[in-house]
């Protein structure tokens, strides 16, 4: 049975709207998140931090999503639920809820279903980012399962050029934007591009990001905000599991972004790095037995950015695979046989 929210939490959850403090929208864009979506607004009502709006946007849930948020909505009226008339994408729901923050709204903090903050982080996170005006984005330490992530910045690190923070994490020296639920953006860029997130890209988000590090700097809180659901049903393994897109997204990021804030000797010993690993990817691939639909996404996909497909590369690679390390090879090759003959295909 939903959670519906006591007396107490109520209010709470109403009082000190009046502070003069800058106004926050907080953001979910959900699809079927009955399971852990209570855990998620329980999070965002008991934020030390109160002048904010939440906005959860339901795109169409076959569970009890809307009924769960709706039921909360009923008890705060800065709790803003909508629902779309039919089932979109994965992007364009995020962007349709980016969409609906209001004007007032300084900053905006991005929250997935599955996910939670710790009472400090809007108050963090803003207090940060007042101090610092010409922070664009705020990072902060993430808690996924067990890992901490978003490690790699020094302590007295708290604000970084944003071309610093794009070429060290194309340089793959540190990564600080492992999932948009550890983030917070400040709204007018939010509102300076429509829509927000490249509906053609996998990690839009991180598109996005790049884009505003080109003038904006980057805070980051040195404490663990927020915490990160890592499931099976989470929506980065949905969306790169089936044909393991990480790894060509990620090329293809590099591709987008690379030569903007890299030398050109960099980029060129960078991307050549990147070619190596994917196509080492691909042979892996290849001993797996992949299905045909596999290698049809893969040429597709580097066809729309501009990169060829070398038949001679991936056969390098399997033979040097077969070469230095035989019995791993052979071992992969069996079990994918065995998987073959087992499925009937």
């Amino acid at each position: 049975m939903p959670f519906i929210p006591n007396e107490t939490e109520t209010k709470m959850d109403e009082k000190n709207q009046n502070e003069p403090k800058p106004f926050v929208s907080i953001v979910t864009p959900v699809y079927n998140g009955e399971r852990y979506l209570t855990e998620c607004i329980k999070s965002v009502l008991s934020q030390t931090y109160n002048n904010w709006e939440y906005i959860i946007l339901d795109n169409c849930s076959t569970d009890k999503t809307f009924e769960i948020a709706d039921q909360f909505s009923k008890k705060s009226s800065r709790i803003k639920v909508h629902r779309n008339n039919k089932l979109i994408d994965v992007i364009a729901n995020h962007n349709k809820a980016y969409q609906k923050i209001s004007p007032e709204s300084k900053y905006c903090k991005l929250l997935q279903a599955d996910d939670w903050m710790f009472p400090t982080c809007l108050e963090e996170m803003i207090g940060l980012a007042e101090r610092h005006p010409k922070i664009g984005i705020v990072g902060a330490y993430s808690l996924a399962g067990k890992k901490v992530r978003n490690e790699g910045l020094h302590y007295t690190s708290k604000v970084v050029k944003g071309r610093t923070i794009a070429r060290q994490t194309l340089l793959e020296n540190y990564y600080l934007f492992w999932s948009p639920s550890s983030l917070m953006i400040r709204s007018d860029l939010i509102r300076s591009r429509n829509p927000f997130y490249n509906p053609e890209l996998l990690h839009a988000d991180v598109d996005s990001l790049y884009i505003l590090l080109r003038s904006w700097d980057f805070g980051f809180v040195h404490q663990i905000l927020t915490f990160i659901r890592v499931h099976d049903n989470s929506l980065t393994t949905i969306l790169t599991k089936p044909m393991n897109r990480l790894i060509l997204s990620n090329l293809h990021l590099f591709l987008m972004h690379g030569s903007t804030f890299l030398k050109q000797d960099e980029f060129e010993i960078e991307l050549k790095r990147r070619v190596n690993a994917y196509y080492r990817f691909l042979a892996e691939n290849a001993l797996d037995l992949r299905e045909i639909e596999f290698w049809r996404y893969h040429k597709e996909w580097l066809k729309k950015i501009n990169f060829k497909f070398e038949l001679a590369r991936l056969v390098k690679g399997i033979f040097c695979l077969v070469f230095y390390h035989p019995k791993q090879s052979l071992l992969k090759l069996i079990r994918a046989l065995y998987q073959k003959v087992k499925n009937g295909i």
